[in-house]
């Protein structure tokens, strides 16, 4: 279920409250969408009994001034911007994104289809912290568990439906979490370490 994947990669840091700044240019991002992903951060957090502190910016140069006095950057799916911002966005991110990294923080970049740009995951690969050439649509298929082990996965069902407007990467990127049943990646975790 994808509410207990996003809640799991929340919470992979034990600090209390969490401390989440969000990524979300309002010309960049569907109302819809956000406001779902906040109800299941909300709905997450009261599950499990933790609490969420979210700060929200609209801007990369935000991002990177404010990056390290938090646990989570969270990247909504930018659906309505182009790959051009994305990238840029990407470029002027990728020091202060490998250093939150290196010192234990944790991203977590959401992605769908958009027919504006060729997929958020452009900005994580333009700071060179997540190596990606590009997405498919796997809507409505059968999405299967790949690493049973990983934190993202813990307690969760061995499979889901994919929602409208899921996808899948084209990454060489090693610990795949969930998968299509013709393996290809839908939710990986990648690890930094000091």
């Amino acid at each position: 279920d994808l509410e207990g994947i996003l809640g799991n990669a929340l919470f992979l840091t034990d600090r209390q409250p969490v401390k989440i700044l969000t990524f979300y240019s309002p010309a960049w991002v569907e109302a819809a969408s956000r406001s779902k992903v906040d109800a299941v951060l909300a709905e997450e957090a009261g599950a499990r009994g933790r609490t969420i502190s979210k700060t929200v910016v609209g801007t990369a140069a935000s991002v990177g001034a404010q990056l390290s006095s938090y646990d989570v950057l969270l990247i909504y799916p930018q659906i309505y911007a182009t790959t051009a911002e994305l990238i840029s966005a990407g470029n002027s991110l990728s020091t202060k994104l490998a250093d939150f990294l290196n010192h234990g923080g944790v991203v977590i970049s959401l992605d769908g289809l958009s027919g504006s740009n060729t997929g958020t995951w452009n900005i994580l690969d333009a700071a060179e912290v997540f190596s990606c050439s590009g997405l498919q649509d796997v809507t409505d298929q059968r999405i299967v568990v790949a690493a049973p082990g990983d934190a993202v996965a813990h307690v969760l069902t061995t499979y889901y439906r994919a929602m409208q407007r899921s996808v899948s990467f084209s990454t060489t990127e090693s610990v795949v979490v969930y998968q299509t049943e013709t393996d290809a990646p839908v939710i990986v975790h990648k690890t930094f370490l000091p």
